[in-house]
């Protein structure tokens, strides 16, 4: 487990990151599908086999 101070605190939801950076709703789900949260690093650790399980490539995003 990551400590807290690995994260920061985000205060922008995930709905509005995606339409203020015009980011698909297809890609929004997958996103969701991740657990990805604006703000939330983790995202950056996860495996190729992470972003393959919900079919979003790390290099086609």
């Amino acid at each position: 487990m990551l400590s807290p101070s690995a994260t920061m605190n985000y205060t922008v939801s995930l709905e509005k990151f995606c339409s203020i950076y015009k980011i698909s709703a297809s890609d929004q789900e997958k996103l969701t599908r991740l657990g990805y949260m604006p703000g939330n690093r983790v995202v950056e650790s996860l495996l190729d086999a992470d972003w393959q399980q919900v079919s979003f490539s790390v290099v086609g995003w």
